[in-house]
């Protein structure tokens, strides 16, 4: 995922640079561009469920790794994508509970980060496991 904004130089460096990598990797790429309303929607969504403080314009969102700024992405993209290109790939970054879907009561005491709208934390979901292994054994 690409975000971007039309009038900013810095992206359209970082548009080039794509461009390149498009024709050495497997590379997919779903430009935004945040000077359009749902496009910034979206950015804001991505924001609050990834961000402890604010997003800027140039973005990128490959894997699990978020690059923002023209230097942090000319200088960590290419590598990111050569990794992930040799391991067979990345899912798509999570953004969230899908639109148009309805909203469930949340109950009173949980240990999961679903009510801020984030992924289960990979350590969260390893102790549940473990707990789950014990009752078995």
């Amino acid at each position: 995922m690409f975000f971007a904004a039309h009038d900013c130089p810095r992206c359209e460096n970082v548009k080039d640079l794509m461009k390149v990598l498009k024709a050495r990797y497997p590379l997919r790429v779903k430009d935004f561009d945040v000077d359009k309303e749902a496009d910034y929607a979206l950015f804001k969504r991505v924001e609050a469920i990834h961000a402890a403080d604010k997003f800027a314009v140039p973005l990128v969102m490959v894997g699990e790794s978020i690059l923002m700024g023209e230097d942090e992405i000319t200088g960590k993209l290419e590598k990111t994508v050569r990794t992930l290109a040799r391991s067979g790939g990345s899912p798509f970054p999570y953004l969230g509970p899908a639109q148009g879907t309805k909203t469930v009561a949340k109950p009173a005491v949980s240990s999961c980060n679903c009510e801020q709208g984030r992924p289960p934390d990979v350590t969260d979901e390893l102790s549940k496991l473990r707990k789950f292994i014990e009752k078995l054994f």
